[in-house]
């Protein structure tokens, strides 16, 4: 992928795939889960929806970290190292997510345990249960503050390459902080501000469209992407 447009145009479907994915596992697929009784009444009844939340953002973060890494090769002489450093954070990121789908299958195991047990086995499981639901909060939490970094990694680079406007990667960098402030409330006890997500999903939107029909910018005063193979 030597064309500065097509690589933008391929950032772009990366954004957009990690967008309607991220949408449909956190506020579709997850839904089922999460009410009325959480995880450990529900995980069991779930099988299929936990397998493809498991499925899809695998898929995502390998896609987000193959164009990364394409990317990286082809601006690795004026990014200044901080591609890498974006390559870099994805990729444990999706370490994070790996962890996080893990206790989601564990959660599944443990709920139709719970629903096989008798009464009084059942809350010894509900006792154990807390647990594995502590770890999965956390992972999530660090996760999603991660991915936020990440934004601002990128937005960063284009920034600095001018590869988009200023003014678009500036509130990007803008939004993702704030996404990462609403999210790391939970951290210390507090609540996620979901209204400090909104700026970012509405940049990511406007940013997708740009870079799919625009692409990146061409010019011959800003940096020239590698050719090599």
């Amino acid at each position: 992928m030597t064309s500065r447009v097509n690589l933008g145009r391929l950032l772009g479907v990366a954004m957009l795939v990690t967008f309607v994915i991220g949408m449909l596992s956190n506020f579709k697929l997850q839904d089922d889960l999460f009410k009325d009784g959480g995880l450990l009444i529900n995980a069991s009844s779930h099988p299929v929806k936990i397998g493809l939340i498991c499925v899809l953002g695998m898929v995502s973060s390998l896609f987000s970290l193959w164009v990364a890494t394409l990317l990286a090769r082809a601006f690795s002489g004026v990014s200044g190292g901080i591609l890498y450093f974006y390559l870099a954070i994805l990729a444990a990121g999706l370490a994070l997510s790996l962890l996080e789908f893990v206790t989601l299958v564990g959660f599944r195991d443990v709920s139709e345990a719970y629903h096989a047990a008798a009464e009084p086995q059942r809350a010894m499981i509900e006792a154990s249960s807390r647990v594995l639901a502590g770890m999965r909060d956390g992972v999530h939490f660090m996760d999603k503050i991660l991915g936020g970094f990440s934004v601002v990694l990128l937005f960063g680079f284009l920034f600095q390459s001018r590869l988009l406007p200023r003014w678009l990667t500036v509130l990007g960098m803008l939004g993702a902080s704030m996404q990462m402030v609403a999210v790391g409330r939970a951290l210390f006890g507090g609540d996620v501000a979901y209204t400090l997500l909104a700026p970012l999903s509405l940049v990511f939107i406007v940013t997708m469209g740009w870079l799919l029909f625009f692409g990146f910018r061409q010019s011959s005063d800003r940096p020239s992407i590698s050719t090599a193979e």
